[in-house]
């Protein structure tokens, strides 16, 4: 119904379906208006003439001429009801038509001849015929009468068809609404879809290698283990490296300390450092405070040197763990 993409746009079929009723209608008032001059002037001619005859006899020759009205009129009610020609009463109509219009013929062949035979006889007011010019208004009358009639039947379809649309334009938002969803579920489906032969592929890929190599065997000579300490490098030696480097480097510089020093602790330093004879020694006066602070100094060397050996063998025994430190049973 130009719901959809790809189809008719709903507006645009409105504005056809009103453009051909307009049309439509514009059509049936020409045939009314021409249905009512042609019944203007069927009724302005007579129906009947006088003819002239030599028997003086009265020939109803227009009664089959009333019978083709008649029919031509059936039939365009059975084509405005919507009857197809296949239709039972459309063929025994168009039967009768056909009689009708045998017979029509018959009688103004007849009468024809009639008249060509009394071309001098007198007018005989008892014999007359039917007036070829009302016959022709009637039957143009009949055909007007079809074309109303399939023209009132389209214009009742084209404003069935127009109020349909209108009652559908109620409907229009929702049923863009639901396209956009259904789109938007498709594009999900579609999504999902790709993915599934995306691993549908890979699933069968992997399959063909697995088949191929059903040929080759393996065997596993030593099954792996899990290493209890770490390869590289090896800690406790780096360890004892840096605690040896330490001290060493510790007792180093205290030595260079002592030589750069520009004193004589001895008498015999002193004696060979000059030659000059040393003529006596002044021995060293101990304060209380003095050896007090020596006391300290000693103690504080003391206690830091017994906190890195401690602390050496608490990183050794409790970080770094036995199994680091003698090796894997």
């Amino acid at each position: 119904m130009g719901l959809l993409p790809g189809e008719e746009n709903y507006f645009a079929r409105m504005q056809r379906e009103k453009s051909e009723l307009s049309d439509l209608q514009r059509q049936y008032n020409d045939a009314a208006l021409m249905r009512a001059e042609l019944a203007r002037q069927a009724a302005a001619v007579p129906r009947f003439i006088a003819i002239r005859t030599a028997s003086g006899t009265n020939k109803d020759s227009f009664s089959s001429a009333d019978q083709v009205a008649e029919m031509r009129r059936k039939l365009a009610e059975l084509d405005a009801q919507g009857y197809t020609s296949l239709h039972p009463d459309v063929v025994a109509a168009q039967e009768s038509l056909d009689k009708a219009l045998e017979d029509y013929n018959k009688e103004k062949a007849a009468a024809t001849n009639q008249n060509a035979s009394a071309d001098e006889s007198p007018l005989n007011p008892n014999a007359t015929m039917i007036n070829p010019v009302w016959e022709q208004i009637q039957v143009k009358l009949v055909d007007t009468d079809t074309n109303l009639a399939s023209l009132k039947s389209r214009i009742a379809d084209k404003q069935t068809t127009i109020t349909q649309l209108d009652d559908l334009a109620k409907t229009v938002p929702n049923v863009e609404a639901e396209l956009m969803r259904v789109d938007r579920d498709y594009e999900v489906v579609k999504k999902k879809y790709e993915d599934l032969l995306t691993r549908r592929e890979s699933a069968r890929i992997t399959q063909d290698l697995e088949g191929k190599t059903d040929k080759v065997q393996f065997r596993v000579i030593e099954p792996p283990d899990l290493p209890r300490g770490p390869s590289s490098p090896n800690r406790p030696a780096l360890l004892s490296a840096s605690l040896l480097v330490g001290l060493g480097a510790g007792l180093g510089i205290a030595f260079l300390l002592s030589q750069v020093h520009h004193t004589f602790s001895t008498a015999n330093r002193l004696r060979a450092s000059f030659d000059l004879p040393v003529l006596g020694t002044i021995s060293a006066v101990s304060f209380d405070s003095y050896s007090r602070r020596k006391r300290i100094e000693i103690a504080s060397f003391s206690v830091v040197l017994a906190g890195l050996v401690v602390a050496y063998v608490f990183v050794m025994t409790y970080r770094i763990g036995p199994v680091a430190l003698w090796g894997s049973s």
